[in-house]
């Protein structure tokens, strides 16, 4: 691979970082590149277009330092790539590989379960502007009519967005036209959520009077009220099977332009009024009468199968961590619990829990091996202690579960908060009469960043250079930069080389206000990518760094009009001075030129006086 790659950089363009859909493919896409040695930089296209607009030469930011590219679900501005190794997710782009959610299949599963529980008036909810959501309502139609049920148009409302208020939205417009209706599918699980609000607001029960269906298996799915019955996309499998298809087209293997669909799953909640209680299957049950490495085997692959991975799409510590539950599962023989067991499945269920943080799927993993155990047990292969009175050790893997799990969060809640703390300092920042020049980036310090630069446009066209206007280095350790780089050329290249290729991640943001483009500003992240991309942060930081730098800039403005008003306004009361002096007018006429009006006879003197008096 390595002969084949320039840089060992990967550029990835994404709208946006947070959230459970872009943070889990981010999140997946680096655990892919790391196991190559490569490193990722994310590209925020969230507004500024990243491409020039130079039609003759058109190029894209950090062309020049990438060996090919990711585009996530937006491929308005991707002009300047030709040429280049390209995958789009969950977007198709002509004569590109593209990797999609198989929107279809998932949608297909949902409306069947509801069909399978009686209900026939089922409605659609979602923004049509999203290519995902066109291709689940597709499926939709395709399911009723397969069903033979009479797609009613009424039912189908296309709201403006994909979050909780749009769903919101829908159920409102669905009940103001008064047709009945049984259940209903959204296209997102924040939309569902917001049907699920209106629904309870409007005193229809859930699921009793209408069930509800989404898609996404965000974590608000698991909590909400009821839990959500929702399709798992599988967003880390979209991710890795992209990372796979741009590494092949790099190192120059020929890559089919079919889009690669990846196969979702039925997540059943209460939302529905019906769920799926998991038991052991009668063949895994068998297995525990049979040697202890095929026990072990069996058991890796069952749990491989309840995980719906394969070892082949995880990284290697997720493939260690289920080996290390079938060996705690199946030990060679009895054993007392160490303090070493306990290590092994707190690192253990860490990696299960970050690979899948669903409530239901954890629990019925447990269950799955507390019941293998158990049969191990009613066959005297046990996991019981020699001493008799030891428990076993699965008292102590359900709590290193829930330990895992709850370290989960924690860890979330004190990032969040750091970031939180970060952005208070840069509001505290945007307070100060701090002059245009000396804007900083010194609040970057509590994020945890091992650099921070930001580069202002030379001018509004985006084939301008970017000028270096300020930078952080957390070792206190600068880098010599010059004074502009093309947009082709940065991040400039001295920063890049600063990286660790299995720790940063630079990530590009754009800082724009309603009246002025600014620049590019880039944070080398050495946290968690995973724990980052849980909010939008970085964003909002990039927004209020825009405000900043135009509160200072206009102060700065103001300051020189209020010289240049109190530079006029001396001279007019000199000139009025002068006037009053001479007993006569002075009309400015032009620059440097003066129009004194004088009556009568002048002497020497009174000449003398005049010159005198207005070269002052």
């Amino acid at each position: 691979m390595s002969q084949h790659l320039r840089q060992g950089i990967i550029g990835i363009l994404t709208p946006y970082i947070g959230g459970h859909y872009y943070g889990a493919l981010l999140y997946s896409i680096h655990q892919e590149l790391r196991s190559s040695n490569l490193k990722p930089l994310i590209v925020v296209n969230e507004t500024t277009s990243v491409v020039t607009t130079n039609a003759a030469t058109p190029s894209l930011l950090a062309q020049n330092m990438v060996d090919g590219w990711i585009v996530i679900e937006r491929i308005n501005n991707v002009d300047g790539i030709e040429g280049v190794p390209l995958v789009t997710i969950s977007t198709v782009l002509q004569g590109f590989p593209a990797v999609l959610p198989d929107n279809k299949n998932g949608v297909s599963q949902a409306v069947a379960h509801l069909i399978q529980l009686g209900h026939r008036r089922i409605a659609f909810i979602g923004n049509f502007e999203a290519f995902d959501v066109r291709q689940r309502y597709q499926s939709y139609r395709t399911s009723l009519e397969e069903a033979q049920i009479t797609l009613e148009p009424n039912l189908v409302v296309d709201v403006e967005n994909m979050e909780v208020a749009g769903g919101y939205e829908g159920v409102q417009t669905l009940l103001d036209i008064g047709l009945p209706f049984t259940a209903i599918v959204a296209s997102t699980d924040r939309n569902a959520i917001g049907v699920i609000r209106a629904l309870q607001e409007a005193g229809h029960r859930v699921p009793q009077d209408v069930a509800v269906v989404g898609f996404d298996d965000e974590f608000r799915a698991q909590i909400s009220d009821p839990p959500l019955t929702t399709v798992q996309p599988h967003f880390d499998l979209l991710g890795k099977t992209a990372t796979r298809l741009l590494l092949s087209q790099i190192q120059g293997d020929v890559v089919s332009l079919e889009p690669v669909s990846i196969p979702g799953a039925l997540v059943i909640r209460y939302s529905c009024g019906n769920t799926q209680n998991w038991s052991m299957p009668p063949l895994l049950a068998g297995a525990t009468q049979q040697d202890v490495s095929t026990q072990r085997k069996t058991l890796v692959d069952a749990i491989y199968r309840h995980l719906a991975v394969t070892p082949s799409s995880v990284s290697v510590d997720v493939r260690n961590a289920i080996a290390t539950l079938s060996e705690v599962v199946v030990p060679r023989d009895s054993k007392v619990a160490s303090p070493a067991d306990v290590g092994m499945m707190t690192h253990a269920w860490k990696h299960i829990v970050r690979l899948r943080s669903d409530i239901q799927v954890l629990h019925n993993l447990y269950n799955l091996l507390e019941q293998f155990a158990t049969h191990q047990q009613e066959q005297a292969v046990g996991l019981t202690t020699t001493n008799g009175g030891t428990p076993s050790l699965l008292p102590l893997l359900r709590q290193e579960l829930v330990r895992a799990q709850v370290a989960q969060l924690t860890e979330q809640n004190i990032r969040i908060q750091a970031m939180m703390h970060a952005e208070h300092q840069l509001n505290t920042a945007m307070l100060r009469d701090t002059p245009f020049r000396e804007v900083s980036l010194d609040w970057t310090r509590h994020l945890g960043v091992y650099w921070a630069c930001f580069a202002l446009w030379s001018d509004q066209a985006y084939a301008s250079p970017l000028q270096i206007m300020m930078t952080y280095y957390q070792d206190h350790l600068p880098v010599a930069l010059e004074d502009q780089y093309a947009i082709t050329d940065f991040p400039p290249e001295p920063l890049l080389s600063r990286e660790h290729p299995t720790v940063g991640v630079p990530l590009l943001l754009p800082v724009y206000t309603a009246q002025q483009d600014w620049g590019i500003l880039v944070l080398s992240l050495s946290e968690d990518l995973h724990l980052l991309a849980t909010t939008d942060f970085p964003v909002q930081w990039s927004h209020m760094l825009g405000a900043v730098l135009e509160r200072a800039k206009l102060a700065e403005e103001l300051s020189e009009r209020q010289l240049v008003l109190e530079e006029a306004y001396q001279r007019e009361r000199e000139l009025s001075e002068t006037i009053r002096e001479l007993g006569s007018l002075v009309i400015p006429l032009l620059p440097k030129v003066l129009f004194v009006p004088l009556i009568g006879i002048i002497d020497d003197q009174r000449a003398q006086h005049l010159l005198t008096t207005i070269l002052k």
